[in-house]
């Protein structure tokens, strides 16, 4: 599999142990959404739970993906690549494509060059996003929104177990569980060409957020760069970087607001 001509292609890196069968046009489109299923159902169990509570409405989303979403995200690529053995980390690892590895001097630059694209991105496309928030989505029920809770609100407690929470979830564990499953993985096995997969699985990605459907131009643009980045360096780990560095940003920017 090619991955530009400017750079040299090894199989063993890009690819995962065996050269992946594609998965069949609904199978793709099945296992593309059913986290973004998962994840509802999540919402459906834990927000009434939250709110009952007086908690962080937040922290249903958060739940969500903790319990249901990554736990099924790192099942699923473990049960692929399961063989006489392996670990699990092994197993991830032969089910996930694209894993070369990138030198830290190459890497880093790339990843800081994508997150300044992603905040370009945000910024132009706001607008669009502001059309879709109140003309579009604005009828849609506060349940199903992620919301922006004021943890100020909220006892030291509860804001320090909501912040740790969404730092282990949404920063470290959901962005390597969904990068290494929809990039490292699916777009490895979609039944069409290099840039029609990176589109694609980048529509499939972005239909998921149905919890910030006003971003969901945002998310497709973005993702389609990364899915064609990925393919065209062979690393799924900018992807994951690059992941873990927006949600992180966004996090920080939450700490920040609740301490000033």
């Amino acid at each position: 599999m090619s991955v530009g001509s400017s750079i040299p292609v090894d199989a063993s890196a890009v690819l995962p142990a065996e050269a992946p069968e594609p998965y069949r046009r609904p199978v793709a489109v099945g296992l593309h959404l059913l986290p973004g299923v998962l994840f509802f159902a999540g919402c459906v169990i834990f927000r009434p739970l939250t709110e009952g509570l007086g908690l962080p409405d937040s922290l249903g989303f958060t739940l969500a993906g903790l319990v249901l979403v990554t736990p099924f995200e790192f099942a699923y690529l473990v049960r692929r690549g399961r063989g006489r053995g392996r670990s699990l980390r092994e197993a991830v690892a032969a089910s996930v494509g694209f894993r070369r590895k990138l030198p830290v001097q190459r890497l880093v630059p790339l990843v800081v060059a994508l997150i300044a694209f992603t905040a370009v991105t945000l910024a132009v496309l706001s607008p669009v996003s502001g059309f879709l928030e109140h003309h579009v989505f604005e009828d849609l029920p506060d349940w199903m929104r992620s919301g922006n809770d004021d943890l100020a609100h909220f006892s030291t407690t509860v804001a320090v177990v909501a912040l740790l929470l969404n730092i282990v979830g949404d920063c470290v564990l959901s962005p390597v569980a969904e990068e290494l499953y929809y990039r490292g993985h699916l777009m490895a096995r979609l039944p069409t060409g290099p840039v029609t997969a990176a589109v694609t699985g980048a529509a499939l990605f972005a239909a998921t957020h149905f919890w910030e459907p006003e971003l969901v131009v945002f998310v497709f643009v973005v993702q389609s760069v990364m899915g064609l980045v990925v393919r065209r360096t062979g690393s799924v780990r900018v992807s994951v970087y690059l992941h873990i560095a927006v949600n992180s940003i966004t996090t920080a920017m939450t700490v920040a607001a609740l301490l000033s």
